[in-house]
């Protein structure tokens, strides 16, 4: 289990970390790794200490099917697909690069 009751994250390499090997994570009410999690990680809904109990013994309680879609769904964030997403997205905003598609 990966315990990542964090309050401040910027991205949440934990919580894919522990989803792509297959282990229940928890996490906090942070909204980062609320979104990196994508629904596969038990979550505090709150920051008191009976929220980290109860998440924990939700993620002790995870059945195969659960921890296989959290794996499934980390699988997703590898650094490939995280230069074709940055690329689309700079793309979007910006307009393609100059001289992209001309050839010879």
């Amino acid at each position: 289990m990966v315990l990542f009751p964090s309050d401040f994250e910027g991205f949440g390499l934990p919580v894919v970390e522990g989803m792509r090997l297959g282990v229940p994570v928890v996490i906090g009410p942070e909204p980062a790794t609320r979104e990196v999690a994508g629904g596969h990680a038990f979550e505090m809904s709150s920051w008191q200490p009976a929220e980290l109990a109860r998440a924990v013994r939700d993620g002790l309680a995870a059945s195969p099917a659960q921890l296989a879609a959290a794996r499934q769904h980390a699988a997703g964030f590898t650094w490939a697909n995280n230069v074709t997403q940055t690329r689309e997205l700079l793309t979007t905003l910006l307009g393609p690069a100059p001289g992209a598609g001309r050839t010879g």
